[in-house]
């Protein structure tokens, strides 16, 4: 497609930027509305505070356990 999973912009690259701006501009409003959902239900896994506490904790344990 326009947009392929592994594609990558390259810094500077303002053809590629143009070219995938464009792209997404055409996509039906239920594919970016599923990109959408797919963007929140990545920030929430990683970067909700329940999911940065949950980390946050684990290192914690874990520093106690390697404590002499």
């Amino acid at each position: 497609g326009a947009l392929d999973d592994d594609d990558v912009l390259r810094a500077g690259d303002g053809a590629a930027l143009a070219r995938a701006a464009a792209a997404l501009a055409a996509l039906p409003r239920e594919a970016l509305a599923a990109m959408g959902d797919s963007g929140r239900a990545y920030f929430d896994a990683r970067f909700s505070r329940a999911a940065l506490l949950a980390r946050l904790e684990s290192s914690l344990v874990e520093a106690r356990k390697e404590e002499p």
